[in-house]
């Protein structure tokens, strides 16, 4: 993310910190290897062994696409999640001082819906300035944040939205999208009675639409309080920074470390992002986001 501007898709926030988008790392299944090692930045080791974490472990076998709790009945966040900054403040004690860094927790309030999922497939790669704009463009002409009708979406043939600034990739994922949103019936109400996991395969059958997308619909639109997205840079990158690593760690590393943030995983998730943001004088909650 470059100084202007947070990333989208593979990295909420990364791009604050000039790195470039990588693009989405696949969370496969089965139990990470151990014996990994990450350097601290002063050349000590800070992880000599990594625990062995399944990455798709829960009820029935569902796949957990590196969430929380795929399986967990669905909850919401409430504002202030007392009990969660509790939680993290005593299970990890690196937590303790980005928790004192940040302040209040603050998530900023989206409704589940699918002006929500369209933006973040449009706002994936970009900087937050780009995804703005774009977004911005989409919601004239298509349908603005809690009234676009997927009737809207597909009234718009793929070179419309083309003109827009979406990619062809892009603009195919979003009329995917409203296609699904009319076939399957989806609300913002259908949605908050799945669980995480059902919410993850439902958005993923849709071509175009990845893990990533998934991830950011539970934390922003559902609220969900146990999702884990470590395949986004941005979070992978604020591990690096709290923990002082020499590098940045890669999706099984990043679980370990966030391991006993469980279940309050989202609560870590975005005091990391707030944290990493605030050393570059910028905030998940600031008029800046196609979020």
């Amino acid at each position: 993310m470059n100084l202007h501007g947070i990333a989208a898709t593979g990295s909420l926030v990364l791009r604050v910190c000039q790195f470039r988008h990588l693009g989405t790392v696949g969370v496969g299944r089965g139990p990470v290897a151990g014996g990994s090692r990450m350097v601290r930045g002063d050349g000590r080791n800070a992880r000599q062994k990594r625990p062995q974490i399944r990455l798709d472990s829960g009820a029935g076998g569902r796949q957990r696409l590196g969430m929380g709790a795929s399986c967990r009945r669905p909850g919401r966040l409430p504002r202030s999640p007392r009990r969660a900054v509790a939680h993290l403040r005593a299970a990890d004690p690196a937590m303790e001082r980005v928790i004192e860094a940040v302040g209040p927790f603050a998530l900023p309030e989206r409704p589940a819906d699918l002006h929500l999922l369209c933006a973040s497939v449009i706002g994936q790669s970009l900087s937050i300035r780009a995804a703005e704009t774009i977004v911005g463009r989409f919601s004239a002409a298509v349908g603005e944040r809690g009234a676009l009708r997927p009737e809207s979406v597909l009234a718009c043939p793929v070179e419309q939205l083309q003109a827009l600034g979406l990619t062809r990739g892009k603009a195919s994922a979003i009329r995917g999208l409203a296609e699904a949103w009319m076939r399957h019936g989806w609300s913002p109400e259908a949605f908050a009675a799945m669980d995480d996991g059902e919410v993850a395969r439902q958005l993923t059958r849709v071509k175009g639409v990845g893990p990533w997308t998934a991830r950011m619909f539970l934390i922003f639109g559902l609220r969900r309080p146990d999702i884990l997205p470590v395949d986004d840079l941005g979070l992978r990158e604020a591990l690096r920074v709290i923990h002082g690593l020499e590098a940045r760690p890669d999706a099984a590393d990043s679980t370990a470390l966030a391991a006993s943030w469980t279940p309050w995983s989202t609560v870590g998730t975005v005091y990391a992002w707030q944290y990493l943001l605030l050393q570059r004088q910028a905030s998940l909650t600031g008029e800046h986001g196609w979020w």
